[in-house]
């Protein structure tokens, strides 16, 4: 699937219009809202790849796929059992894999409430974040457990792991979010001097 869009800042600076490259897979920040107030997202733990630290719903582009948000919400009803519609996917942003990159990826968000959140055996843990297996349409060899992580935890060190999912990344999802509308505050993620 090719992808023609905007380029990101510095590329714009330069004169470049719009940039051309091949889509390879999309990614989902699923904003769970409580009492109609952005609480957490969902992150999902890798069975098939156990190393893995958690990360957001997200899977490669396939030659089947009739669009950009279709990718997007099949990998979140695949690997959370969480069924949202198109409108509800609002774009955030995309990149490369790498600099100079062929390939790249686009990053969408979603909000829903709590009530909408399906699975078994719940754990709360002490820092707030929600533990919980997948509802049974969950490929489970594919998926081990997901959770509900504070969004306020999103990037610091969590229960779950002792680092924050892909940092750079993270700090660009949450950067986004919050330009998006979705969250608001400082998280403190802009003072990492790793960034």
């Amino acid at each position: 699937m090719i992808v023609e869009i905007a380029p990101p800042y510095p590329l714009e600076r330069f004169g470049e219009e719009r940039v051309t490259y091949k889509l390879s897979s999309v990614g989902v920040w699923i904003i769970v809202s409580e009492e109609g107030s952005p609480k957490y997202y969902m992150a999902v733990q890798q069975a098939d790849e156990p190393g893995l630290p958690w990360g957001i719903p997200a899977g490669k582009v396939s030659d089947v796929d009739q669009g950009f948000r279709s990718v997007g919400m099949r990998e979140v009803q695949e690997e959370t059992g969480l069924e949202l519609n198109r409108d509800e996917l609002r774009y955030l942003h995309w990149g490369w894999k790498h600099d100079g990159a062929e390939t790249g990826y686009l990053i969408y968000a979603a909000e829903v409430d709590i009530g909408r959140i399906k699975g078994n055996r719940v754990q709360s843990l002490e820092d707030g974040t929600i533990l919980y297996s997948p509802p049974a349409d969950v490929n489970r060899q594919e998926i081990s457990l997901l959770a509900l992580i504070p969004l306020e935890l999103a990037f610091q060190h969590n229960l779950l792991n002792d680092h924050t999912y892909h940092a750079a990344e993270t700090y660009r999802g949450l950067t986004a979010l919050r330009a998006a509308g979705y969250i608001n505050g400082s998280f403190k993620f802009e003072e990492d001097p790793g960034l």
